[in-house]
């Protein structure tokens, strides 16, 4: 599992919670400092999937305050965790040892990074980073779906540039011995 210090404690907590986790907050997450706390949230609206984000908070041992569509945990070691997956929508991105994952483990990691901005059909990723596009081509590739980028200029936007990630997830490689040559 993954270790978490909590009050000078180290914790393990499921490693496929944490991928489960990780890519909530990619898709859906922020992160802020105040004088007095360290604040990470994720923006769901009310529903199956804000239900899902909250246990998923609780089975890795923190409890979350629900604020209409806010998910907000106060904590100094979630918040230091979170940082290295980048600040601001056009500045997120998975850091390489998270994409040398075994498929296996990537599944956990893709499946919510695509249930935040995702299209419901699963086709299509949303980012205005493009080092998150790329993270999630890599990822769809080696789970072994089509995947390819798109750009579309924005008009009027506080992000004008928004990457689309196009996947085929009917279209899987057949690495079976009958295709080999």
């Amino acid at each position: 599992g993954r270790k978490l210090n909590k009050y000078g404690h180290k914790r393990d907590v499921s490693f496929q919670t944490w991928l489960k986790f990780v890519g909530w907050y990619v898709s859906e997450g922020s992160s802020w400092v105040t004088p007095s706390n360290h604040t990470v949230c994720i923006t769901q609206n009310p529903g199956r999937k804000q239900d899902e984000i909250c246990q998923i908070v609780r089975d890795l041992g923190f409890t979350p305050y629900v604020n209409g569509k806010n998910i907000i945990i106060s904590s100094k070691q979630l918040y230091t965790a979170v940082s290295i997956f980048g600040k601001g929508a056009a500045n997120k991105e998975i850091p390489r040892e998270y994409l040398t994952l075994s498929p296996n483990s990537l599944k956990y990691l893709f499946s919510s990074l695509m249930c935040g901005d995702g299209d419901a059909d699963g086709s299509k990723y949303s980012t205005t980073s493009c080092k998150l596009a790329d993270a999630v081509q890599e990822m769809a590739l080696k789970l072994g779906f089509a995947a390819w980028i798109g750009e579309e200029q924005r008009a009027n936007k506080k992000h004008k540039l928004m990457y689309r990630v196009h996947i085929r997830k009917t279209t899987r490689m057949d690495t079976g011995r009958n295709n080999r040559f």
